[in-house]
């Protein structure tokens, strides 16, 4: 099995420090991942990076062996749940969680 998402030294660097240190990272298809760690250990950074949220300062984001760098958040076939502060409050759970889906048909 390929891996669908890979990190390559992936590096972020915030006012001059560096917060992801050349990241490597493969996900395989069906694999159950989690990012585990005391606060501001890079978990949401390396998140946003794989959401195109983030730009990474070097290094590569591949999704199916595509480098996917450069491709904007909506056209990528990942979606995000937000801990705080991005849910519709008109909506339930259920609805905030599907809203994405619902878009991408």
């Amino acid at each position: 099995m390929g891996n669908i998402i890979s990190l390559r030294n992936i590096v972020v660097e915030f006012d001059g420090e560096q917060i992801l240190k050349n990241i490597d990272l493969d996900i395989k298809d069906k694999e159950f991942v989690t990012f585990l760690g005391p606060s501001g250990c890079g978990k949401t950074t390396t998140l946003r990076i794989i959401g195109g949220i983030l730009t990474p300062n070097s290094g590569d984001v591949m999704m199916d062996g595509k480098r996917i760098n450069d491709l904007p958040p909506h056209k990528r076939d990942v979606n995000t749940v937000f801990q705080r502060y991005a849910l519709f409050p008109h909506l339930n759970v259920y609805e905030n969680i599907a809203f994405g889906l619902r878009i991408r048909r």
